[in-house]
C-alpha cells in the first residue's frame, strides 16, 4: 500500500477512535504536560529529566519471562546494562489469537515490572490481521493465476470496514492497558510496513512460487481507472503489445 493510501486509512481509523488529525496535533503540543513521558524543545523526557531511549531488541519479552524476584535485583541483566526504555511488539496475532481470547496480561506483567524498574515501555502496533480474522472475512489476495494467498502472509490490509472495525478493537485494547500504568507508558508506533517480497511467501509450497501483485477485484478497478487516466487503448496497445488495435475496450 503507497504512503497517499495509508495515511487517507490512518485517518479514517483516528477519527474512528474520536481523535482527528487537529486533536492528534493538540496532543503532541499538550505532551509537555504530562507527567512521565514528554517532549519539550525537540527533546524528550521522561519523569522530568532529559531522556535517550535505549533499548535491546524484543527486550519487553525480556522483562516479561524473567522471575518475579529478579526484576529489581542485579541479575536482571537489561536493568544492568542501563537499558532507559522497553519495546513490547504486539502483533495483532499475539494480542488476539482467536475471536473470543485477548491476550493482554503480557502487556501489563511488563508495564507493572517496567515502573519498578523505572524505564519506559513503547508498543508497537502491527495492523496485519491473524489468520482466524482473515478467514472470518475472506480477506485473500487473488494472484495472477487465481490462487487465493491470505493476506497475513502477504503483509497486506484489505479495504474493507470490517477491518477499520476490528482494529479499532484491537488499538484501543492496547491503549486501555497503557493507560492503566500511564507513568511507565512512553509512546504508541504504528509499525506499517508491507512484506509482499518475503521469500517465506516463495517457500510456502502450498502455494507455489512467489507472485508479488494481488489480482482482487479492487485491486484490478483501480489500476484499470489509473490507466484510463494515462493513457489511451491504442497507446497501451503499442506500449504493452506493439499493436494499436490488441484492446477494443476497458
Amino acid at each position: 500500500m503507497d504512503n497517499t493510501i495509508w495515511n487517507r486509512w490512518l485517518s479514517r481509523l483516528l477519527l474512528i477512535l474520536g481523535i482527528s488529525i487537529k486533536e492528534l496535533l493538540l496532543i503532541s503540543e499538550r505532551a509537555e504536560t504530562m507527567k512521565s513521558f514528554y517532549v519539550k524543545n525537540g527533546c524528550f523526557y521522561y519523569k522530568g529529566k532529559p531522556f535517550i531511549k535505549t533499548s535491546a531488541y524484543h527486550g519487553g519479552d525480556y522483562i516479561i519471562t524473567l522471575p518475579e524476584e529478579l526484576v529489581t535485583t542485579d541479575k536482571n541483566l537489561y536493568l544492568k546494562a542501563g537499558f532507559t526504555s522497553a519495546d513490547f511488539f504486539a502483533p495483532w496475532r499475539r494480542v488476539r489469537p482467536s475471536e473470543d481470547e485477548w491476550n493482554l496480561e503480557p502487556l501489563r506483567v511488563l508495564l507493572r515490572r517496567a515502573r519498578k524498574m523505572g524505564i519506559t515501555v513503547f508498543i508497537h502496533f502491527y495492523p496485519n490481521p491473524p489468520r482466524w480474522m482473515v478467514e472470518k472475512y475472506d480477506w485473500y489476495w487473488i494472484t495472477e493465476t487465481g490462487r487465493r494467498v491470505p493476506i497475513d502472509i502477504v503483509g497486506g490490509y484489505p479495504f474493507d470496514e470490517n477491518y477499520l472495525r476490528e482494529m479499532e478493537e484491537y488499538v484501543k485494547r492496547l491503549i486501555g492497558v497503557g493507560l492503566e500504568y500511564e507513568d511507565a507508558l512512553g509512546d504508541y508506533w504504528l509499525c506499517s510496513e508491507n512484506w509482499p517480497f518475503l521469500p517465506s511467501f516463495k517457500e510456502r509450497k502450498i502455494y507455489g512460487t512467489r507472485e508479488d501483485a494481488s489480482y482482487d477485484d479492487y485491486t484490478v478497478s483501480r489500476f484499470r481507472d489509473w490507466l484510463r487516466r494515462q493513457f489511451s487503448l491504442e497507446e497501451l496497445g503499442i506500449r504493452w503489445n506493439m499493436d494499436k488495435n490488441t484492446y477494443s475496450s476497458w
